[in-house]
C-alpha cells in the first residue's frame, strides 16, 4: 500500500488577503481548488491511502475531500494546537502501516514519479529521501548540497545564488526509523530532524527537473493557473543531448590523454552517426574531464585547439555544439565539476536556462558519465559497457554497443 501524508494544516498567512475565508490548499486555481490538482496527481501515481494532517479550517478541507473524492481511502489527523511540520508528520505516521511513507505539502505542486522516488529510497537504503528541484535564482527557498552519490551533505539558508537545488517538498520516510526516534511533540521536520540527520549520511535527494510551484507565495499563486495547464499537458521528450568526448566522439589513448590536435582521432563511426543523430535534438553539448591540464601535461590553449578542430569538422556535417564544457582538475583537487560530480551539467543549466534535465540524455562510456547523469535525472546511455550497482542492477537506463545501435533502436521516439 502506498500511503501519503498531505500536510495541510498551515495558516496561509501570506495568502490571507487573497483568500480570507479559505485554507490555503483550497485556494481557487482556475475552475478548481488547488487541492484537486494535487489529489489528481497522487491518484494517478497509485496512492492508496491519503492521510490529511489538518489544523486551520480543517472542517472545510474534510468536507471538500468527502464530497469530491468519496472513493479514496482517507484518514484525517487533526491538530488541536500547531505541531510544526515534524510534529504533524510524527502524529500522522501513527495511522500508516507501510514501510515507506510519502509526505507532500498541500501548497506545492512538484509532479515527480513516486515510483522512482520509492525505488531510489530503497536502493540508497535511505532513512529520508526528498525530491530536489534544480532552480535558477533560488533565493527565497534555500538550497540543498548533495554529493555525486545523491547523499545530502547540508542545507543552506536563503542566500543570493545564481543556481542551486531546492527542497521540492516531497519526502519518502522510513516509518519505523522515525517512530523509533526520541522526538518531541512539536518540532520542525526540516530544521530539527533533516538538518541534524544529514550529518549521519542517511538522507538522500533525488533530482527531478520537472515543473515546480509553491502557491503559498502570492506571485506564484497568481501564475498558478497557467503553470498547471502547461505542466499537466507536458510530456517528456528528450530535446538535449550531452556527450562525453573521449571514447564517444574520439578514440581513447590508453593510459594517456589527447594532448594536442595531432593526437585527436575521431572514432570510426562517430562522424557519420553524429551527423545522423544531431537532427533529433534541439541542443548538443559536450562534457569532458580533462585532468591532463591539471597534471601539467597540456594547456588550456592545447585543449582549445583540439576542440576547435573537432567542432569545425563536425559543423561541416551539421553537428553543432551549443557549448563544450570541460573540467581541468585532478581528482585530488575534489572540485565540483569533475565527473561524477554534476558541476558541468549545472553550469549548462546556468548558461542556458531554457534546457531542462528531465528533457535531456547523456551518452558516455564510463561509470562516471552515468553517475553524473543519474545525479541530475538525465536519461543515461552507456556506450560499449554495462555498469551495475552493488546489487548487480543496471545503473544506466539504456546500454548500446554503438552510436548506430542507439540511433536505430531508440531515437525514432525522440524525433522532433
Amino acid at each position: 500500500m502506498r500511503s501519503c501524508i498531505i500536510l495541510a494544516g498551515g495558516l496561509g498567512t501570506r495568502l490571507s488577503h487573497l483568500i480570507p475565508d479559505l485554507p490555503k490548499c483550497l485556494a481557487p486555481v482556475g475552475d478548481h481548488p488547488f487541492l484537486k490538482y494535487l489529489l489528481d496527481y497522487l491518484i494517478a501515481q497509485k496512492t492508496d491511502h491519503f492521510v490529511f494532517s489538518l489544523g486551520f479550517r480543517a472542517q472545510q478541507v474534510m468536507a471538500y475531500v468527502k464530497e469530491n473524492f468519496p472513493g479514496i481511502k482517507t484518514t484525517f489527523v487533526l491538530e488541536e494546537n500547531p505541531l510544526g511540520t515534524g510534529g504533524a508528520i510524527k502524529k500522522s505516521l501513527e495511522t500508516c502501516s507501510s514501510e515507506c511513507v510519502l509526505v507532500v505539502n498541500a501548497d506545492t505542486f512538484f509532479p515527480i514519479s513516486l515510483d522512482r522516488l520509492e525505488e531510489f529510497h530503497k536502493n540508497k537504503k535511505a532513512r529520508i529521501s526528498l525530491g530536489l528541484k534544480p532552480m535558477l535564482n533560488p533565493d527565497r527557498y534555500g538550497t540543498v548540497i548533495s554529493d555525486a552519490n545523491s547523499r545530502i551533505k547540508a542545507f543552506r539558508e536563503k542566500e543570493k545564488k545564481e543556481y542551486g537545488l531546492i527542497n521540492g517538498g516531497i519526502y519518502c520516510i522510513d516509518r519505523k526509523w522515525m517512530q523509533d526516534l526520541q522526538l518531541p511533540e512539536i518540532f520542525s521536520f526540516e530544521k530539527d530532524l533533516m538538518e541534524i540527520q544529514a550529518s549521519h549520511g542517511e538522507i538522500f535527494g533525488m533530482v527531478s527537473d520537472v515543473p515546480f510551484i509553491d502557491i503559498g507565495v502570492p506571485d506564484d499563486y497568481h501564475r498558478a493557473e497557467n503553470f498547471l495547464i502547461q505542466s499537466l499537458h507536458r510530456e517528456r521528450r528528450i530535446k538535449n543531448l550531452f556527450l562525453d568526448r573521449d571514447g564517444v566522439i574520439n578514440e581513447l589513448i590508453p593510459g594517456d590523454y589527447v594532448k594536442r590536435v595531432e593526437e585527436f582521432r575521431f572514432r570510426e563511426e562517430s562522424l557519420e552517426e553524429l551527423h545522423r543523430i544531431a537532427p533529433y535534438f534541439e541542443n548538443l553539448f559536450v562534457v569532458t574531464n580533462q585532468a591532463g591540464i591539471g597534471k601539467g601535461l597540456m594547456t588550456e590553449e592545447n585543449l582549445e585547439e583540439i576542440h576547435e578542430y573537432m567542432s569545425l569538422t563536425l559543423d561541416f556535417l551539421g553537428v553543432r555544439f551549443r557549448k563544450i564544457y570541460h573540467c581541468p582538475h585532478r581528482k585530488e583537487e575534489e572540485c565540483t565539476c569533475r565527473k561524477p560530480e554534476a558541476g558541468m551539467l549545472d553550469q549548462a543549466k546556468i548558461d542556458f536556462p531554457d534546457i531542462c534535465f528531465d528533457d535531456s540524455a547523456i551518452i558516455g562510456d564510463s561509470i562516471t558519465d552515468i553517475q553524473m547523469g543519474r545525479s541530475r535525472g538525465l536519461l543515461t546511455v552507456a556506450l560499449g559497457s554495462d555498469f551495475k550497482d552493488e546489487k548487480g542492477e543496471a545503473l544506466q537506463d539504456i546500454s548500446v554497443r554503438s552510436l548506430k545501435e542507439f540511433r536505430e533502436k531508440h531515437l525514432q521516439k525522440w524525433k522532433k
